[in-house]
């Protein structure tokens, strides 16, 4: 996998609800390693900015027997991002 950009946004394909403001706060924000969005202390593994530089980590990560993405986050930064927007409509 090759990332043209510095980072990537990480969203799973069953979120059709998750507004753009919370996209782009999470674009803006990020600073390096992971940050993940968050709604009342409730971290969104697959809502987030990830490094390119953790592409190979991930794919090493995805090739066992074990997908979650939780034991990721142990090896690297990671930040949240509390949202407290409107609720989708």
């Amino acid at each position: 996998m090759t990332a043209r950009n510095p980072s990537a946004l990480v969203l799973a394909v069953d979120t059709p609800l998750v507004l753009e403001m919370l996209l782009e706060e999470l674009m803006q924000s990020h600073c390096g390693g992971i940050m993940l969005a968050s709604c009342s202390g409730e971290i969104e593994p697959l809502i987030g900015v990830h490094d390119k530089a953790l592409a190979r980590d991930r794919e090493k990560h995805q090739d066992t027997s074990d997908t979650s993405l939780r034991k990721l986050f142990y090896k690297v930064r990671v930040t949240t991002l509390e949202y407290h927007g409107d609720p989708a409509p």
